[in-house]
C-alpha cells in the first residue's frame, strides 16, 4: 500500500551542498562586505576567492548528482 519514495540525491551530496553554501557565504561576505568570519589571530590572508571557488564546486557537484538522478517524464 505505501510506497517508499527514494530521494534523488544521497545524504552525502546534501552535506556537500551545505558545506558549499557555507564556504560560498563566508567568501562572499569577506569579498563584498569585508566581514571577517575568522578571527584576526588565524591570519588566513585573503580567503575569499578560494572559499568562493570551493563552495561553488561543492554545490555544483550536488546539483549535477540531482540532475543525473531525475528521470524525465516522471
Amino acid at each position: 500500500m505505501t510506497e517508499s519514495v527514494k530521494s534523488p540525491i544521497s545524504p552525502t551530496f546534501v552535506i556537500l551542498d551545505l558545506v558549499g553554501m557555507f564556504l560560498l557565504g563566508i567568501g562572499l561576505a569577506k569579498q563584498f562586505a569585508d566581514f571577517d568570519f575568522f578571527p584576526q589571530l588565524a591570519s588566513l590572508g585573503n580567503y575569499a576567492p578560494p572559499s568562493i571557488a570551493a563552495g561553488a564546486i561543492l554545490m555544483a557537484l550536488a546539483v549535477r548528482q540531482l540532475l543525473r538522478n531525475i528521470k524525465p517524464g516522471k
